[in-house]
């Protein structure tokens, strides 16, 4: 029996190959697409962990806007300020963005967003600058006005790290960089535009920049800030509110958590409802693979009658007769170890 096995492979090594890689190939499509929750979920935790994502933003009532300092100044007055870890404040503000090129017009809506840039900051909401994309802003930038592009509006439109671009007033402001942040991993606009990267251009500057720039020296409308570890995002959210209402500056605002931002929610709400699309592909192609893996194995058990027929004429029992299928599909999972992991890695 062991010889007629062994002739068995080495007869039919082709269709042990061929059900290895069928049962490979749907045991691995079936654990990669079965997990991808699981590695969107740590991915979007990772990315937004880098760019130190806000655990709560104050934002001005749409005009409105309070002296440098102001707004970091009410913290002060939380019944416990410990509770927050890190907070700058920022000025964001509409505008159009101007970035033509010899060969194609662009203007487009955008914002300028201006950040705390001394003591290498932004500490938080954070602009990611890649290899060979440009360098980061600087506190010692001076003369022209300085800024990063948008990452997402830089790609569509294939600009370059270096360049020109101008804003409303046709004020040049020089690019040195493009930049990822994580408000803008997915360009949504405020009029519900989605993947919105060809209509809408934010441009990364250093606060005074953008003080300069919009016209408001000396003025802010928004306040990034982190939370201690441990702190109830409801509680905070409550006492941000409840301080800037007592404020004498009576600032109007609305605080925002993480999950209030466009971008972020889009990211984190579609991964269950996707997860169970994949599930159900997966489970297709499991199938089919399981399909197609019978029907060549009961294929060569039917091929092997003559030789069956023979053992039961000999008194051979039935686990004897079982042997050389079984060893057949013993080498085909052996194959199938070696092949399933790289098909579900890819």
């Amino acid at each position: 029996m062991l010889r007629w096995a062994l002739r068995d492979l080495r007869r039919r090594w082709p269709q042990v190959v061929v059900i290895a890689l069928i049962i490979s190939i749907g045991t691995g499509i079936y654990a990669a697409l079965g997990s991808t929750s699981t590695w969107r979920q740590e991915s979007n935790d990772a990315s937004f962990g880098l760019l130190h994502m806000y655990d709560l933003r104050v934002r001005a009532a749409e005009g409105a806007d309070a002296a440098t300092g102001e707004m970091l100044a009410v913290l002060d007055d939380l019944p416990d300020p410990s509770l927050v870890a890190t907070a700058e404040e920022r000025l964001v503000v509409p505008t159009q963005v101007d970035a033509s090129t010899g060969d194609e017009t662009i203007l487009v809506p955008g914002r300028i967003v201006g950040m705390d840039v001394p003591d290498g900051g932004p500490h938080v909401n954070d602009v990611y600058v890649g290899e060979d994309a440009g360098r980061d802003l600087a506190a010692g930038d001076g003369g022209a006005p300085v800024a990063l592009l948008e990452w997402n509006f830089a790609h569509y439109y294939d600009l370059p790290p270096g360049g020109e671009v101008r804003v409303a007033g046709d004020l040049p402001v020089e690019t040195v960089g493009i930049g990822m942040a994580p408000e803008y991993l997915i360009v949504m606009t405020e009029e519900g535009g989605f993947f919105a990267e060809a209509g809408f251009a934010a441009v990364f500057t250093s606060l005074t920049t953008a003080q300069d720039l919009a016209g408001r020296p000396g003025r802010v409308n928004d306040l990034v800030l982190t939370l201690a570890p441990g702190t109830d995002p409801d509680a905070a959210t409550t006492a941000v509110e409840d301080a800037f209402a007592a404020s004498a500056g009576g600032l109007g605002v609305t605080v925002m958590q993480t999950e209030d931002e466009d971008a972020y929610r889009v990211l984190y709400d579609d991964i269950e409802s996707d997860q169970l699309f994949w599930n159900v592909i997966a489970a297709l192609i499991l199938a089919g693979a399981t399909f197609g893996a019978f029907n060549l194995s009961s294929r060569m058990v039917e091929a092997q009658r003559r030789e069956i027929g023979i053992g039961m004429a000999l008194g051979w029992s039935r686990w004897r007769l079982a042997v050389r299928p079984l060893l057949v599909g013993l080498r085909s999972r052996c194959w199938v170890r070696s092949s399933a992991w790289g098909w579900a890695s890819w």
